[in-house]
């Protein structure tokens, strides 16, 4: 995983890694969860260029979002789609849920929305995400 600022050079496997690990920092429901963005490197990556060159040319972008169900449950709802809809994937997490269940939920929301709109799931993503964990108190 290449890292610059809030972009990432990673595989699938890498983000949804990464997304399992965040949401675990909390309890799933209470996890302030922001989206997270990501698009297929169709072209491969070169090793050299910079994330943030990369974000500004990449098309295609997808994104995983919360969803608040409002049915005042416990758990987290997270959709991966195309910003121009069309390919939705859901996951849900719930306090006592493992790393390996998340990150293999979240893996195949990831390839599924590619998958469907692209596809193929490629084997580079270009991601980007605002993320600051809540202050412990």
């Amino acid at each position: 995983m290449i890292v610059q600022d809030n972009k990432y050079v990673c595989t699938a496997k890498e983000l949804s890694n990464m997304i399992a690990k965040r949401i675990l920092t909390e309890k799933p429901g209470e996890t302030d969860f922001t989206t997270v963005n990501f698009s297929l490197l169709s072209g491969g990556y070169d090793g050299k260029t910079e994330p943030e060159v990369l974000a500004s040319g990449a098309e295609g972008w997808y994104g995983i979002r919360k969803i608040d169900t409002g049915f005042d449950d416990n758990g987290l709802t997270l959709c991966s789609n195309y910003y121009g809809g069309g390919y939705p994937q859901f996951g849900y997490f719930f306090e006592g849920c493992s790393e390996k269940q998340i990150e293999d939920t979240i893996f195949l929301m990831i390839v599924n929305t590619l998958y469907y709109a692209e596809g193929t799931a490629g084997p580079m993503l270009i991601s980007e995400t605002v993320y600051e964990p809540k202050a412990k108190k």
